[in-house]
């Protein structure tokens, strides 16, 4: 996803964009798309679960609904 793409997500769902945002996002783009907080774990023990882990993951709503935001920071509520 680009950058435009990642807002208006956030837009669309009522988040915002995480203050390390910008850094996340460089992160996610080396990792293929996918979280790179789970990335490497998910590929060696995980790896038909990989789709979970694409940015935004499959985590997000119940991460921002627990702590506020989700688990990279990309988004905040």
């Amino acid at each position: 996803m680009t950058r435009e793409e990642y807002i208006e997500y956030a837009n669309n769902k009522g988040y915002k964009l995480g203050k390390i945002f910008d850094k996340m996002l460089i992160a996610v783009e080396k990792c293929n798309g996918y979280c790179p907080c789970k990335y490497a774990i998910y590929q060696s023990t995980k790896p038909d679960e990989l789709e979970d882990i694409k940015c935004p993951c499959k985590f997000i709503d119940e991460d921002i609904e627990q702590t506020g935001h989700c688990h990279c920071h990309m988004f905040t509520k």
